[in-house]
């Protein structure tokens, strides 16, 4: 069952990174592998009595919407400055 903890923690680490590196594509494998097993990793992380970890755990979610964000509208801004010249 510790699997699901871990597997929720690595789906987040390789979306932020290939966010990170201009792969917007990141958000998708968040949405795909991550969200879906959200719910068990909490109850894994409760049940193992990690309560410390779950608030933490719960703004993955937050956080891998606001660098998405974050990078389109820098690749959007990036590509109206080229139009403009």
């Amino acid at each position: 069952m510790f699997v699901f903890l871990f597997i929720y923690i690595v789906v987040f680490l390789v979306a932020v990174f290939k966010i990170r590196n201009g792969k917007i594509d990141g958000i998708l494998i968040f949405i795909i592998f991550g969200l879906p097993i959200y719910i068990t990793a909490l109850s894994v992380t409760t049940l193992y009595n990690l309560k410390a970890w779950v608030p933490y755990l719960q703004s993955f979610k937050e956080i891998v919407i606001l660098i998405t964000l974050v990078s389109v509208l820098l690749s959007i801004k990036k590509k109206t400055k080229a139009l403009s010249h």
